[in-house]
């Protein structure tokens, strides 16, 4: 693959409404084994026996959809790889709270686009994120069909918000009202904008052929 100018046409953000987060977590729970997991674990972390005891404070999700320049196939791509033509990010969380601690779990999801005869071009990441005073993150995922407790997912997006951005999102992980999970994730929506968008990509990013020359690499 060889290119010269910018790699994106165009990247668009959309943000979508409690109902339709709540919607998508609903339809993976019952058809993604490791979303179902991911849940299973939310009463255990929070010190309940059941779900019915937290208070749910609320979903985010946010879209990226990322229109390549021009088809491209990554040079280390495996042999007939089809061309990719745009990357389609999402994250997906659900929050509760119960006592001073406070979970988010879901999804993040990135797609090369098109998928049809183009093998696996998706790659899932399940998150649950878990903290008091979000300065100190506990974060699990689930690996083999087992919930661990993992450097992941949120600690690659982070470290990019510092290392990428610049100007109000610099300080907004330190600055971001510590309130619940969907608000503390609005607020560096707010505060990042539009490398918001890149670092989810990086975040998710596997480091693997499929996305890493887009994307770049956050997990090492």
């Amino acid at each position: 693959m060889t290119r010269s100018g910018p790699l994106f046409r165009s990247q668009t953000v959309e943000f979508r409404p409690d109902s339709a987060v709540g919607e998508e977590i609903a339809n993976l729970r019952a058809s993604h084994s490791d979303v179902g997991r991911i849940f299973d674990a939310v009463p255990s972390v929070l010190g309940l026996t059941s779900l019915e005891a937290a208070n749910e404070t609320g979903a985010f999700g946010v879209t990226v959809r990322a229109e390549l320049t021009e088809a491209m196939v990554p040079h280390d791509a495996p042999a007939g790889s089809q061309p990719i033509t745009s990357y389609l990010t999402s994250l997906a969380l659900v929050g509760w709270q119960a006592g001073d601690t406070h979970v988010a779990a879901g999804l993040a999801r990135m797609i090369a686009e098109p998928v049809e005869g183009g093998g696996n071009r998706t790659i899932d990441r399940t998150v649950l994120l878990e903290t008091t005073d979000y300065r100190r993150i506990v974060e699990r995922t689930v690996q083999d069909g087992t919930v661990v407790v993992v450097d992941g997912w949120w600690d690659a997006l982070r470290d990019c918000l510092v290392n990428r951005c610049a100007g109000e999102c610099t300080n907004a992980a330190l600055e971001c009202p510590p309130a619940s999970w969907p608000v503390y994730l609005a607020c560096l929506a707010g505060r990042c904008g539009g490398c918001l968008a890149g670092c989810v990509g990086c975040a998710t990013c596997d480091c693997g052929w499929l996305c890493r020359v887009a994307f770049g690499c956050c997990h090492q």
